[in-house]
């Protein structure tokens, strides 16, 4: 286990994957800020690496944030102390008493839990937000669990919010994130496929636990600080090889400027179609002028 900050004059705590920080997310740790305040304390986040479900259920999960833009986005919502659990089989099978006790009071010194509705915990998820209260009324802490964020009657959620980047609805992800939802990665130079067709890309190689839709995107990219419209591949590049990871190719619009070694942010908008394999190369180059075209005309229809 990752050596946990110890907090001696007591803290504020709030645990959980917060895979994605969305709105959800965001109400339970403002909530967590304003009662450390009020009390006096430092406010701590407690979170996992790798995702529990990759240990307890041998379950691959892909997150929609990457652990480094998680913590990130943590510190610039006012939390004092970020702490980053490695998520083992031992760590696993502690019990529910066994964690209040070896992390919550000896690491921590809690005065104030601040859970969402659903949270569990503990060997086998045996503990659920009504067994914490009575568990903080033994060890002298209070527990507030915040109810539920909803959006016209949909509960916001991580799992929900990766099916939609899935199906490509990223205008709901946004919605349920209070933010659009990006890619980061350093661009790497490779065989130049794009280049070789006459609209060389930007190879993009994001954290690999982060999740990736596929297909054919328009998106809006981020490269030092400048927004510019493009189009961006995910996926096996089947026209060009056997299959294996997906890949990541960012054409961006009207730009010529080298930038390997540069990390580019992209914003996905809109999937306008699934990737496939192109029998002949000129195929293909027809199939993305009329790609081109399309972002094209969508951003100047926004301009």
């Amino acid at each position: 286990m990752r050596e946990i900050n110890v907090c001696a004059e007591g803290s504020v705590v709030t645990i959980g994957v917060f895979d994605g920080l969305h709105l959800g997310h965001q109400k339970v740790i403002r909530q967590t800020v304003e009662y450390a305040h009020k009390i006096g304390v430092k406010s701590v986040l407690l979170t996992f690496k790798p995702h529990p479900e990759e240990v307890v259920a041998n379950k691959r999960i892909k997150l929609i944030t990457s652990y480094a833009q998680k913590r990130e986005m943590v510190g610039k919502l006012g939390i004092d102390i970020y702490n980053e659990i490695e998520f083992t089989p031992s760590f696993a099978s502690l019990s529910p008493e066994e964690f209040v006790q070896k992390i919550l009071k000896e690491k921590l010194r809690v005065r104030a839990l601040v859970l969402g509705d659903n949270y569990r915990f503990g060997k086998q998820e045996q503990g659920d937000s009504r067994l914490m209260k009575r568990l903080g009324e033994r060890y002298a802490f209070r527990v507030l669990i915040v109810a539920p964020f909803k959006i016209e009657g949909e509960m916001v959620s991580s799992s929900l919010i990766r099916s939609l980047i899935s199906q490509g609805r990223f205008r709901q992800v946004e919605r349920y994130l209070g933010r659009p939802w990006t890619i980061r990665g350093k661009v790497k130079r490779e065989r130049g496929y794009g280049r070789d067709l006459g609209y060389p890309t930007a190879n993009l190689f994001p954290p690999s636990e982060l999740i990736l839709p596929s297909g054919v995107f328009i998106a809006q990219v981020k490269v030092d600080r400048e927004l510019r419209g493009g189009l961006v591949n995910i996926g096996t590049r089947p026209s060009f090889s056997s299959g294996g990871e997906k890949r990541i190719e960012v054409y961006i619009l009207d730009f010529s400027q080298e930038i390997y070694e540069k990390e580019i942010e992209v914003v996905l908008k809109k999937r306008i179609r699934e990737e496939q394999r192109f029998s002949s190369r000129e195929e293909l180059i027809s199939q993305i002028r009329k790609d081109e075209e399309e972002a094209r005309r969508y951003w100047r229809e926004r301009c």
